[in-house]
């Protein structure tokens, strides 16, 4: 097994998608720990690395060694019968057109080769349109990839996203649209230390245009970019060599940065480390390695220990943000470590 995908509808029924090393992927009752679905057997030898799954329309993703990605939909009416014990028929399958858009050289664009194809993040995506977006990024490549799926149709439209400085992706971070009228929006961390902002919409007519980043910033000086976490309060950053900063969300003006204590690299080599981060509204939770470090926003007293009056420091946050926005961000700045 190399991946697993848990998925939970609002039905409270409940399944995970497991992927293996002979490039099968498997659809699993988490309840009853009974496997449902099989995918049949294609080539042994290109194994399953991602999976993605979504419950409440009946979808699972794969992504394999080779760069294919496939779609498999119309679980849903199986899903929700608890006695069930295999599906039959199997589900509609979709191979998403190749990443040519990604290993294509061009004069903007350099070469990658056939090797780096690998995918290294899978993330997907369900509108109520019946539009399902499925996000990959690659190994060793500066650009990540959206398929745009018409799951009723069939149809399929692909956006390719860079920067244009070729440095390749280390971290990133999707955050789709709850409900209609919203934007969805994808944070990368870059090699270079660099964070860039993209926003997700529909293809564009041309698929050869590279789009943007509507926002780019240097976050880090010591180290490529290995984790991102956001929420409507803060953004989150950490480096290979485990400075964690946090960031205000919607200005990314700089709160606070820490020193992680784990163990750096030794000279200028990257690190191989392990680095997660869990953000909720007013706590930070960094996994590095074998270490977790934990801070909680809140008000520090009005005294220091040495007796000197604390002074309350300079919101760097614009007046037209909303006085929430303002306040929860200052209790980010005035934390303390737990």
């Amino acid at each position: 097994v190399t991946h697993v995908a848990w998925g939970a509808a609002f039905d409270g029924s409940m399944a995970f998608a497991t992927g293996g090393t002979d490039g099968r992927v498997k659809l699993w009752n988490a309840k009853r720990v009974k496997c449902l679905w099989t995918s049949p057997a294609t080539n042994a030898l290109d194994a399953c690395i991602k999976v993605a799954i979504d419950i409440a329309h009946g979808i699972v993703v794969a992504a394999f060694r080779s760069g294919a990605i496939v779609v498999w939909s119309s679980f849903a009416s199986f899903l929700a019968k608890e006695d069930i014990e295999t599906i039959v028929p199997a589900p509609l399958e979709m191979k998403l057109p190749a990443n040519d858009d990604v290993t294509q050289a061009t004069p903007s664009r350099p070469s990658t080769s056939t090797a780096d194809r690998e995918i290294t993040e899978l993330y997907i995506h369900s509108a109520t349109s019946g539009l399902l977006t499925v996000l990959s990024a690659y190994k060793n490549s500066p650009y990540f990839q959206c398929h745009f799926v018409d799951v009723g149709s069939g149809s399929v439209t692909s956006s390719c996203f860079a920067d244009g400085t070729h440095s390749p992706l280390r971290s990133i971070y999707p955050v789709f649209a709850a409900s209609t009228g919203e934007g969805s929006f994808v944070f990368t961390g870059d090699k270079l230390g660099w964070i860039n902002v993209f926003s997700v919409g529909p293809a564009p007519s041309d698929r050869t245009q590279m789009i943007t980043p509507m926002r780019r910033f240097e976050a880090h000086e010591d180290g490529a970019v290995t984790a991102i976490a956001w929420n409507s309060v803060v953004l989150v950053t950490c480096s290979s060599r485990g400075t964690v900063k946090i960031w205000d969300s919607l200005s990314q003006s700089l709160l606070r940065t820490f020193s992680f204590p784990a163990s750096r690299p030794a000279g200028n080599s990257e690190s191989d480390i392990t680095c997660q981060i869990l953000l909720e509204q007013d706590a930070v939770v960094v996994l590095m390695g074998s270490q977790v470090m934990a801070w909680k926003a809140g008000p520090v007293g009005t005294r220091e220990k040495t007796g000197g009056k604390a002074k309350k420091p300079r919101s760097s946050t614009s007046g037209n943000i909303a006085k929430w926005h303002r306040k929860s961000s200052n209790e980010y700045i005035e934390s303390h470590l737990v």
